[in-house]
């Protein structure tokens, strides 16, 4: 039975990989009403995207957190971007920091987006602590590296 999901997951991604969300999109609802906990965070991504028609953040914030729940770095940081997009700093900071913890560097740049607001930068040590934890990071990706140096240009242009 492992095999078949294991098997069905690497077929769904290659329909998605091919831009076909419409035959993998049933495909991943049908893996993660089976348990397959890599399926979690792809369906809450196509929700978020609007695989059924429409965007339904709600809907795609609850595989987010089911994903983070059952060990999804990935869920755990696209749960926190969620709670941003939707302006709660408070929650947001909580699953970008627990997605760190997870392993996910890259969530750092998110976290320390939340403390950026339309008056500047609030707790300005606090942020940058973070970039340079998050600067320091081997497995940053280059895009993260990027947004993180120019937070951290405007922090400190900001003082």
């Amino acid at each position: 039975m492992r095999d078949e999901l294991l098997e069905m997951f690497v077929q769904a991604n290659r329909l998605l990989d091919e831009g076909r969300k419409d035959l993998a999109f049933p495909m991943f609802i049908e893996l993660a009403e089976k348990g397959y906990k890599y399926s979690f965070n792809t369906v809450g991504l196509l929700l978020d995207s609007g695989a059924r028609g429409e965007v339904a953040k709600s809907d795609a914030m609850s595989w987010f957190r089911r994903a983070a729940r059952a060990g999804d770095t990935c869920g755990a940081a696209n749960l926190g971007i969620s709670y941003l997009d939707k302006g709660n700093r408070k929650m947001a900071r909580k699953w970008l920091s627990r997605a760190i913890s997870m392993g996910d560097v890259d969530a750092g740049v998110d976290l320390a987006s939340t403390y950026f607001g339309p008056n500047g930068v609030r707790q300005r040590v606090r942020v940058r602590q973070i970039l340079e934890s998050v600067l320091a990071w081997e497995g940053l990706d280059s895009e993260s590296r990027r947004r993180a140096a120019d937070m951290l240009k405007k922090v400190s242009q900001s003082t």
